[in-house]
């Protein structure tokens, strides 16, 4: 997996990443029950290029996209109060207007988890969504097969879709936690898998667009 251009920054490392989901929490003793409520909290991303060794495919990650990514891989930089932690959350605080720096109230109060998690370049990655073909003006003449296809969100009524998502995890761990929302859907997915496949194998040919191999299963594991 690649980007499509330059990589991001992450939020409070000097990682390079295509998606990062962060969070800030904040101790708040105020209430009735001392507890961790988050201040901030979103996912950060751009195109990236999917893989597996017979071509390559453009994704085009969205707001409303499912973002699963391992809970395993989620790092955390503990602030106190007190303190304003180490110069790349520093950066990240004082960049953004919607943010400050708490005050410091002794003990727990205020203090902080600046936590993220990242899909970094070169990773495998699991893509479940739709096929469409890219605009015309969007592919250079002579590109290869592979290149003239994108994966995003369907963003008008022309197709039903069930679920985008986008995940690093292992098989097992994702379809343990996914596997009670298939299960709701069964329908919707098995509409999702015969309209990728009818509009590809039907529409695909009169674009002289033959498929790629990673298209093959429901999910399909690239770097």
């Amino acid at each position: 997996m690649t980007a499509d251009g330059e990589p991001i920054e992450a939020p409070f490392s000097d990682d390079e990443c295509v998606l990062a989901c962060y969070e800030i929490k904040e101790y708040d003793t105020s209430g009735d029950n001392n507890s961790w409520k988050t201040v901030e909290e979103e996912t950060l991303f751009k195109p990236f290029y999917v893989d597996d060794g017979t071509g390559e495919v453009l994704v085009r990650p969205h707001r409303e996209t499912t973002f699963d990514l391992d809970p395993d891989d989620w790092s955390e930089e503990y602030v106190d109060s007190s303190e304003r932690g180490p110069e790349t959350v520093q950066e990240f605080v004082t960049r953004h207007d919607s943010l400050d720096f708490p005050s410091d109230a002794g003990g727990k109060s205020n203090d902080r988890k600046y936590r993220q998690n990242l899909i970094r370049e070169s990773e495998s990655v699991y893509v479940f969504g739709t096929v469409q073909p890219r605009d015309e003006d969007d592919v250079d003449i002579g590109s290869a097969n592979a290149d003239r296809l994108v994966i995003q969100k369907v963003l008008d009524n022309s197709m039903q879709e069930p679920l985008f998502l986008i995940s690093d995890d292992e098989p097992s761990g994702l379809i343990e936690r996914r596997k009670w929302a298939l299960w709701r859907l069964p329908v919707g997915g098995f509409f999702l898998v015969a309209g990728v496949a009818t509009f590809l194998f039907v529409v695909g040919p009169l674009l002289g667009i033959e498929i790629p191999r990673m298209f093959d299963g429901l999910i399909s594991d690239i770097s």
